[in-house]
């Protein structure tokens, strides 16, 4: 999977299973991964040496809650919003945070697009994507070196 950002590539790994566990691993240009299992939410900056334990308040409040967890209804789930050559966009909106559109392939994702912080459309292309693969539960566990500081 590669990862567009204002036209600056990374290079990424990505990761989920449901119930919210998420592995967002950046291998380039920065090594970092943003780890979710559950309530809690890690950022580990590799080059620092350190992982932040930040909790998260309520998940089921973001749109891409509905990607981690199974939708408790129809209505936390992203509407159909158009169609752009082969691929049909979903809208993810709610009053929490800022929208976020699912792009889709013959039922597969395969874009996401977002608006971050700074006001920056952030494109996401989904290569190589496996459905359903068989994920070591540690995949989704905080593991880093002795030397690493981390802080709760």
């Amino acid at each position: 999977m590669k990862a567009l950002l204002c036209q600056a590539q990374q290079r990424v790994i990505f990761s989920f299973q449901r119930p919210q566990q998420l592995r967002w691993y950046t291998i380039s240009p920065n090594e970092q991964i943003l780890l979710l299992n559950n309530d809690k939410l890690w950022q580990i900056d590799v080059e620092l040496e350190r992982a932040v334990l930040q909790q998260t308040k309520d998940f089921s409040k973001t749109p891409l809650y509905w990607l981690v967890n199974k939708p408790d209804s129809i209505k936390n789930t992203p509407k159909f919003s158009h169609q752009e050559g082969d691929i049909n966009w979903y809208l993810a909106v709610n009053t929490h945070s800022q929208p976020i559109e699912f792009g889709f392939i013959d039922g597969l994702l395969h874009t996401i697009s977002l608006e971050n912080e700074l006001g920056q459309i952030v494109t996401i292309l989904f290569e190589q994507l496996r459905v359903n693969p068989n994920i070591p539960a540690q995949t989704f566990e905080l593991s880093v070196p002795k030397d690493f500081d981390i802080i709760k």
